[in-house]
C-alpha cells in the first residue's frame, strides 16, 4: 500500500519550491503516495511560485494522486482523513493566518478541516509554519524598475501574458504569473528576478499561536522543507517496521 500522505498547501511561499522537489524526489525513489489539498490562497502561491503547474509530477490523478482544493460543497479528503486512510498530513508552508486558526481550533477550509480530522483520528501532522523565527523567504518574480530598459523582450515571451508596461517600464501581473522564470532568461540587463530573497521575522502573536500549536498532540513543528522531508521518511520506516 505504500505511505500515504496529505500535502497541504496554505497561502505561503516560504520554502514551497524547494519542498516540491523533495517530495517529488521521495515518490520517485520510495513508495511514496500524495494527495495534494490547497487553500484558495494556497492554489494562487503555488501558481506564483511555479508549482501549480507542475503538480502532476507529484500528484498524477490516480486515487490517493488527487489535487482537492477548496471547495464549500465539502472535502472528500477530510473523510478518508477521518477513516485513517493517510499515513501522515503534511501542512506546508502553513501561514501565519493557517496557524492561528489550527491553534484555536478553527476548521473553516480544506486545510483547516484537513488538520481537524487527521487530528481527530491519530493520523501523524507535520507543520512547517513560515511564522517560526527570523528568516529569508523567497519573493515572486518581478522587475527591478532601474534596471529596465522597457525593451519588451519579456513581454513577447510570458506565455501566460503577464507582463505588461507602465511608464516605460515592464511590470508583472502576479495575479496572472505562473513562475515558469521564462522572462528572466531573455532580459539582457537582468531586471527581471525570480526568487529574491528578504529577511522577514515573526510577528509576537505568531510565536504565540505556535506555541499553542506545539503543545497539541501528534503535532510535529519543522522548520525547513529538509526537516519535513527527514520526518516523512521517519514516519515511513516506523510504519515499515511495526508491521
Amino acid at each position: 500500500m505504500g505511505f500515504r500522505v496529505v500535502w497541504a498547501i496554505t497561502g505561503a511561499g516560504h520554502g514551497l519550491r524547494k519542498l516540491f522537489w523533495l517530495l517529488y524526489g521521495l515518490k520517485r525513489e520510495e513508495d511514496f503516495s500524495f494527495t495534494v489539498v490547497l487553500s484558495r490562497a494556497g492554489r494562487e502561491v503555488a501558481r506564483i511560485y511555479g508549482v501549480l503547474d507542475k503538480m502532476p509530477l507529484i500528484a498524477g490523478g490516480g486515487r490517493y494522486e488527487e489535487v482537492f482544493e477548496d471547495n464549500p460543497t465539502g472535502y472528500p479528503v477530510a473523510g478518508r482523513l477521518m477513516m485513517g486512510r493517510y499515513d501522515a498530513l503534511l501542512i506546508a508552508p502553513a501561514s501565519g493566518n493557517t496557524v492561528a486558526k489550527i491553534a484555536h481550533g478553527i476548521a473553516d477550509n480544506i486545510v483547516t478541516t484537513s488538520f481537524a480530522m487527521a487530528q481527530k483520528s491519530g493520523i501523524p501532522i507535520i507543520v512547517m509554519p513560515t511564522e517560526i523565527g527570523a528568516t529569508e523567504t523567497e519573493l515572486p518574480c518581478m522587475v527591478e524598475e532601474e534596471a529596465c530598459t522597457g525593451c519588451g523582450l519579456c513581454i513577447n515571451v510570458c506565455p501566460a501574458r503577464a507582463i505588461r508596461m507602465r511608464d516605460r517600464k515592464a511590470l508583472i501581473d502576479l495575479n496572472r504569473c505562473r513562475g515558469c522564470e521564462i522572462c528572466t532568461a531573455v532580459c539582457p540587463y537582468g531586471a527581471v528576478k525570480c526568487w529574491s530573497l528578504a529577511r522577514v521575522a515573526p510577528r509576537e502573536i505568531d510565536l504565540r499561536n505556535l506555541e499553542l500549536l506545539r503543545g497539541m498532540e501528534g503535532v510535529n513543528i519543522v522548520g525547513k522543507p529538509y526537516e519535513a522531508y527527514l520526518t516523512l521518511k521517519e514516519l515511513a520506516r516506523l510504519k515499515s517496521t511495526s508491521h
